[in-house]
């Protein structure tokens, strides 16, 4: 029996499979991270191709066979486009999505970084930023999110406010001060 799923989600990276077609991982909104079929889109001639490119923002048909997703329409929100033009915001956007996997789980709802993510990526793709920064941000939310905050105010080693130089310590996975 197939059901079928309306969700909004980003394109994080997709890969050839079998002759015609590609398997998509996305990252959704109301599914979580999820992986599915891209039938016939290596064709010329494919109608679904430009759901095939990394970033490709939209809502997404699913139907779902089993525990096997297919790709069936898709309406484009954002293609992030003008994110090809840059190269440097392109790689770290690319980060970004390879860091999301190990901060969710396949199928977890994380609708917080979902938004996290988009609004991102539509800075890098649109704002005149220093990309670096705003991956930084994205790092920090996404830890936060995910129940690893870091703590910028005291020191996490003496309990004192931060006057100096910050150094962060691997063994307490805080900032400490020189003292």
């Amino acid at each position: 029996m197939t059901e079928e799923y309306k969700t909004t989600a980003i394109v994080m990276s997709v890969v050839d499979y079998k002759e015609k077609d590609k398997l998509v991982n996305l990252f959704s909104l109301e599914l979580g991270m999820i992986t599915a079929t891209l039938k016939g889109v290596k064709s010329s001639k494919a109608k679904l191709k430009f759901a095939g490119q990394p970033f490709c923002f939209g809502e997404f048909v699913l139907a779902k066979n089993g525990a096997k997703f297919t790709i069936t329409s898709v309406t484009i929100i954002d293609q992030f486009y003008d994110l090809t033009t840059n190269y440097d915001h392109f790689m770290l956007a690319s980060q970004m999505m390879n860091m999301i996997p190990s901060v969710l789980k396949d199928q977890s709802i994380a609708d917080e970084l979902f938004l996290v993510t988009i609004k991102t990526i539509r800075d890098l793709t649109y704002e005149n930023i220093d990309g670096r920064i705003c991956v930084i941000k994205f790092m920090l939310e996404a830890f936060k999110i995910a129940g690893y905050s870091m703590n910028f105010e005291y020191c996490t080693d003496c309990g004192n406010s931060f006057t100096d130089d910050k150094y962060l310590d691997i063994d307490l996975g805080n900032f400490v001060c020189s003292r």
